[in-house]
């Protein structure tokens, strides 16, 4: 008589893939959830605009506005997280993120890396109608760098 070992299944959430696919999903959550928190603070400082004047957003490409972040992430994030941005740019793609979330890439001259401009609701009308290798502007939010730079809360910027 040989003794076979069986093979003792582990159950899920001992596997290291279902821990990673875990802390990618909070990741994601955390980045979007930081998003809807500042668009508050953001229309309630617009109630006040009445009083104070308006904003001036930070005029760049998207080009620049990547590879800053790329150079020094500590000195891009002074500059520009949680500031109001006006970058333009190429659409580079239109989609939704893993929340359903509809964002619009911008091209930046790198082969992997983006600018993804997270559409604010009213914005999504016009999205929309735009294609790849469009030439636009795109306002809103820096939220930082996780893999592209982040903004939030975008809108298109007709000119």
């Amino acid at each position: 008589m040989s003794d076979n070992p069986t093979k003792v299944k582990r159950p899920i959430y001992k596997k290291w893939w279902f821990w990673l696919l875990a802390i990618i999903v909070v990741i994601v959550i955390a980045s979007s959830g930081g998003g809807s928190g500042s668009s508050g603070t953001s229309s309630s400082g617009s109630n006040q605009a009445n009083t104070a004047p308006a904003e001036e957003a930070i005029v760049v490409t998207s080009t620049k506005l990547y590879s800053d972040y790329k150079a020094n992430e500590i000195s891009a994030d002074n500059t520009y997280k949680g500031k109001l941005v006006e970058v333009s740019g190429t659409v580079d793609n239109i989609g939704k993120d893993i929340l359903d979330k509809p964002y619009i890439s911008l091209k930046t001259g790198d082969i992997i890396g983006s600018v993804q401009c997270m559409l604010d609701d009213d914005a999504i009308a016009e999205a929309s109608a735009l294609a790849e290798g469009t030439k636009v502007t795109m306002q809103g939010r820096v939220n930082g760098l996780l893999g592209n730079v982040l903004v939030k809360d975008c809108t298109l910027v007709t000119k």
